[in-house]
């Protein structure tokens, strides 16, 4: 559990500050646990590009994590609709994955 959790923390930096020439940062999670973590982290994705669609963002520059958010229309609105399909992708690994054995 300690090791994977370290994991995650070290996935979310890598995906705040990359610049999306790596295909996701997902992969270390897929490869353990692909039936669960890859349909959950599609729908997440799927549901924050459908929202920042509906909320009319524009992105002009096609990769560079956090660093182009000054370059985004809505960026607010565009932040959100990441923020909300990261927790619909949250939700779904919990019910999805199975516990851990202690």
């Amino acid at each position: 559990m300690r090791r994977e959790r370290v994991r995650t923390y070290h996935e979310i930096l890598n995906e705040l500050c990359s610049d999306k020439k790596r295909k996701g940062s997902y992969r270390c999670f897929a490869a353990a646990d692909p039936a669960r973590v890859i349909p959950s982290c599609v729908i997440g994705s799927a549901v924050a590009g459908a929202l920042s669609m509906a909320f009319e963002c524009t992105l002009r520059a096609p990769h560079g994590g956090i660093f182009v958010v000054p370059t985004i229309g809505n960026p607010l609105m565009y932040l959100l609709a990441i923020a909300i399909g990261a927790v619909v992708s949250m939700i779904l690994l919990a019910i999805l994955k199975k516990p851990l054995n202690k």
